[in-house]
């Protein structure tokens, strides 16, 4: 797992099983933007900016859970 902060804005490339999944990071929240999936439904899924919140890039096999509390919680990226 990787454990990112959401207090700076910033662009992830996580490596995933079928390719690149592309998360964005600004203003405390976070969201999957470019992934090789054919659905695109992680994509889809919007912004995640409370704790608990929680999506996933299945085909890609690349997750993503809010930890902590509130808005500004620390992320955890599973591959």
């Amino acid at each position: 797992p990787q454990i990112v902060s959401l207090d700076r804005a910033q662009t992830l490339h996580i490596d995933g099983s079928r390719g690149i999944s592309v998360l964005r990071i600004e203003r405390g929240r976070l969201r999957f933007t470019d992934s090789p999936c054919r659905n695109r439904v992680c994509i889809h899924r919007g912004w995640l900016s409370t704790a608990g919140d929680s999506t996933a890039c299945l085909p890609n096999r690349v997750s993503v859970t809010l930890k902590g509390r509130g808005g500004a919680a620390v992320d955890t990226v599973h591959q």
